[in-house]
This record gives structure tokens, C-alpha cells and sequence, in this order.
């Protein structure tokens, strides 16, 4: 299968960006399993599941208090991210009459020397960073805290 090089960037950055998307709404989905609708209304409203805690007193001789802690301020919410794909593949690779660089993905390769000499080895390498998690995500998570 022959195609130009640029063509061939562009669809491992689609493929790249798509698992990242698909990665980031399933983050979203389990933080959103903390909460609740707050009401039947179908407002939208979502209010926190909660764990009842006791919480002795300091002297040790009255009863404690009890308080409902928000579950999702117990719980880690580091988001995953695609820090470091390494690609390396063994293509054919020429220039064209237009001048783009195309290469032959079905190429000959293996460990015989002269099909290696045939081919070039195209190493490329695409990095992504992991990120901090979204200030949306961060300013819920504070205002909760504060609520504490």
C-alpha cells in the first residue's frame, strides 16, 4: 500500500487524538459516577455520593460526631494520558514526480539483508504530555473540599 508520507502523519495523529479523546470522556464518565441526581426534575443538578463517618471526640470521653464525606474527595482522580508512543515500521520510501515523499507499507523487511537494504527505516516518534488535570475538574473538587 503506497501513500504519501504527510498522509500517513496526519492519520497516526487522528488515531492518536481519537484513543486520547475516547480516554478523556471515559475519565469524565467515572468522575461523574461520584455523583447523583440531586433531584427527579431533570434539571441536571448532580449532588455528591456521600459516606456517613464517625469522628471521635478529642478528649475520647464524649461521643463522637458523625459527617458525611463526599466520596469524591476521598478518591484519586489522576487523569491518563498518552505521554510517549514510539512507532518504527519498515517502508519503501521514494519522491514523486510533484516532489512528496510516498512510501510502500507492504515492503519487504524480516532479517534478510538485502530486503533491509531495499527499504529505508523510517523511525518517527510522536509524544504526547501528560497534563495536569482540567481547572474545571480542580475548582469542583476545591469547592467541595472547602465544604469539608
Amino acid at each position: 500500500m503506497e501513500m504519501k508520507m504527510g498522509d500517513l502523519v496526519a492519520s497516526i495523529g487522528r488515531s492518536m487524538a481519537d484513543a486520547q479523546q475516547a480516554i478523556a470522556y471515559h475519565a469524565i464518565e467515572n468522575y461523574l459516577n461520584y455523583f447523583h441526581p440531586l433531584s427527579r426534575s431533570g434539571d441536571g443538578a448532580l449532588s455528591p455520593e456521600t459516606a456517613t463517618l464517625m469522628i471521635p471526640s478529642p478528649d475520647g470521653k464524649e461521643a463522637g460526631r458523625s459527617i458525611d464525606v463526599p466520596l469524591v474527595a476521598l478518591s484519586q482522580h489522576s487523569n491518563l494520558e498518552l505521554e510517549n508512543i514510539q512507532i518504527k515500521m519498515y517502508v519503501s520510501a521514494k519522491t514523486d514526480e510533484e516532489g512528496n515523499v510516498t512510501v510502500d507499507l507492504n515492503a519487504p523487511g524480516g532479517n534478510e539483508r538485502a530486503a533491509r537494504e531495499e527499504c529505508r527505516m523510517t523511525e518517527m516518534e510522536l509524544s504526547f504530555q501528560r497534563q495536569k488535570p482540567p481547572e474545571g475538574t480542580s475548582r469542583i473538587l476545591s469547592q467541595i473540599n472547602k465544604a469539608l
